[in-house]
């Protein structure tokens, strides 16, 4: 793999990571919901 490749496979789960949360707390809802759901939105964009 080069260079390149190895840094979009981390943005990619990175991001990865950011959706899952995102949804995960979207879905319970509650505080963390309210106090990082468009902070993690953000993030995505």
């Amino acid at each position: 793999m080069s260079f390149g490749q190895i840094i979009v496979l981390i943005a990619l789960l990175i991001t990865l990571g950011i959706l899952l949360t995102g949804v995960i707390g979207m879905a319970r809802g509650g505080e963390f919901n309210q106090k990082y759901g468009n902070k993690l939105m953000r993030m995505r964009v």
